[in-house]
C-alpha cells in the first residue's frame, strides 16, 4: 500500500451512543461493526471499481476479502474497558488510496 497514492484523508468522530440499546455482553463487537459500517458509508472503499457494502449487506452476500483495514489500536481502544462498557464515541483518521482501499487509524 505504500506505493499507492493517497486520495483522501478525513477525521471522523463516530458516535457509539446507540450501543446502550444492545445487550451488555455484545456491545464491544457491535461497536466494531458500527465503526466498519460508518467508514464504508462515508469513505466508500472499492475493490476493482465496485463499492463495498455495509457489514449487514455483506453478511447476506459473498465472502470476498474487504479493502477496509481497521488498525489494531482502534480495536484496543474500543475494548479497553471490556465488552460491556465501550466508549461513547471514537475519533478516527481514515485514509483512502488510489486503489480504493481504506485504512482507519486512531486519531491523536
Amino acid at each position: 500500500m505504500a506505493d499507492d497514492e493517497l486520495i483522501q484523508e478525513r477525521l471522523y468522530t463516530i458516535p457509539l451512543r446507540k450501543l446502550h440499546k444492545v445487550t451488555r455482553t455484545r456491545r464491544a463487537p457491535v461497536a466494531m461493526r458500527i465503526v466498519e459500517d460508518f467508514i464504508v458509508r462515508h469513505m466508500k472503499p472499492e475493490r476493482e471499481g465496485e463499492v463495498l457494502k455495509t457489514s449487514k449487506e455483506a453478511r447476506t452476500g459473498s465472502g470476498e476479502e474487504k479493502q477496509l483495514f481497521i488498525d489494531p489500536p482502534v480495536n484496543q481502544y474500543i475494548w479497553s474497558r471490556g465488552i460491556e462498557k465501550p466508549p461513547s464515541k471514537v475519533r478516527v483518521r481514515a485514509l483512502k488510496f488510489e486503489d480504493g482501499s481504506v485504512i482507519v487509524h486512531l486519531a491523536e
